[in-house]
């Protein structure tokens, strides 16, 4: 498990559930920790996917905290570890990611990994609000393609397929190359495809 594949919101999770159960006395680090890490993350992802489904945030966070309060203490100044179930969420984890073809495993992958396994209570937890793996999977796809597609429109400035065309006849028109050769400019040719491409995932993804 290479630690340095995950991404920096997801290395400052896993430091933060080590940070909570260390100050309350827990001798592993639990899913349950990692969940109660990444909801509270500033401008982190989770919260907002969660929301997304509806899921009652409040209502998971206080669960969690019950859950914590009931986690067998130790005494003694023994370190903190990875305990086995966190253990098989980060390696879900990877797989997912794998699954999904990114290179790093993100906080979105974390929170799939934790709902995949709903005998853990800190998965049973997501799937009593709603928030099973199937529906977390579909909310990450649909941002993931509203993230490509925006920065597509972005980058190629069309708002709609009637500008996608406007674009290409002024490609076709005016952005022959006009230092030498005649030809055309491969930047212009790779803007319009981008743009039809964005406006393909926007038709897939929202008509």
């Amino acid at each position: 498990m290479r630690m340095d594949k995950l991404t920096i919101k997801s290395q400052e999770a896993l430091a933060e559930a080590q940070s909570l159960a260390s100050s309350r006395g827990h001798s592993e680090i639990l899913p349950a920790h990692l969940l109660r890490a990444l909801l509270a993350q500033p401008e982190g992802s989770t919260a907002p996917v969660l929301q997304k489904l509806g899921a009652p945030i409040d209502v998971l966070r206080s669960e969690l905290e019950k859950l914590l309060e009931n986690t067998p203490k130790v005494t003694g100044g023994i370190q903190t570890q990875i305990g086995q179930a966190t253990s098989r969420v980060l390696e879900r984890g990877f797989t997912e990611a794998e699954a999904l073809k990114d290179e790093y495993v993100s906080t979105e992958h974390l929170l799939l990994a934790i709902a995949a396994n709903s005998d853990e209570p800190a998965g049973r937890m997501l799937r009593e609000v709603g928030a099973t793996r199937e529906r977390l999977l579909d909310i990450v796809n649909l941002s993931a393609g509203a993230n490509l597609s925006a920065r597509a429109w972005g980058y190629c400035n069309c708002a709609s397929w009637p500008t996608v065309v406007r674009a290409g006849g002024r490609c076709a028109r005016s952005c022959k190359s006009l230092s030498s050769g005649g030809g055309f400019s491969l930047g212009c040719c790779v803007r319009v495809v981008v743009c039809v491409v964005a406006w393909v995932v926007d038709s897939m993804l929202f008509s």
